[in-house]
């Protein structure tokens, strides 16, 4: 999939691109999704403490458990705000038109993984892009990658496997003999 050698690479472009569109995508198995679970077990633990200890029984209780609630309600919206930007991503993996790519540069910071990467869109057309990984990877300067872009937006762009999703090879309809 990703970070494979510029053979397997082509293939995985050759594949990809005789797949019907849209492609079938699926989530990837990520800390991403699992933190979103635990967030609805928590809120709904403290939705059923509330209930259970109904206002006028422990005043500051109650207003601290208020406030642990709209913090866990602000921190889902934050959640599904990622998820709301990688829809974007999600669309060009079921759309999207898949090409060679190379890593120019994968830096990490707090603020995440952060990859630069260059692609071609036509020929010596060649458009560089920088994204954020949610996906932990391990991609050294100069690798080969599959990179899908926008046709019509061709810096509109994401490498393969670094997002929430990822295109479903096991579907049967994107299984190629």
């Amino acid at each position: 999939m990703v970070g494979t050698s510029n053979t397997s690479v082509e293939e995985q472009v050759k594949q990809l691109a005789a797949m019907p569109l849209p492609r079938r995508v699926r989530p990837t198995t990520g800390s991403g999704h699992r933190l979103h679970l635990l967030f609805l077990i928590v809120l709904s633990c403290l939705g059923w403490w509330s209930y259970e200890h109904r206002p006028g029984q422990n005043q500051l209780r109650n207003l601290l458990v208020t406030g642990i609630v709209v913090s866990a309600i602000a921190m889902r919206v934050g959640i599904m705000a990622v998820v709301g930007t990688d829809l974007l991503s999600r669309n060009l993996l079921r759309n999207g038109t898949p090409t060679v790519g190379r890593v120019l540069s994968n830096e990490r910071s707090l603020g995440g993984q952060w990859i630069a990467f260059s692609y071609e869109v036509a020929p010596k057309t060649i458009m560089e892009g920088r994204m954020r990984a949610y996906r932990n990877l391990d991609l050294q300067k100069g690798t080969s990658v599959v990179v899908f872009y926008d046709p019509e937006f061709p810096d509109r762009s994401l490498i393969q496997g670094c997002k929430l999703w990822d295109v479903d090879f096991s579907a049967p309809e994107t299984t190629l003999k």
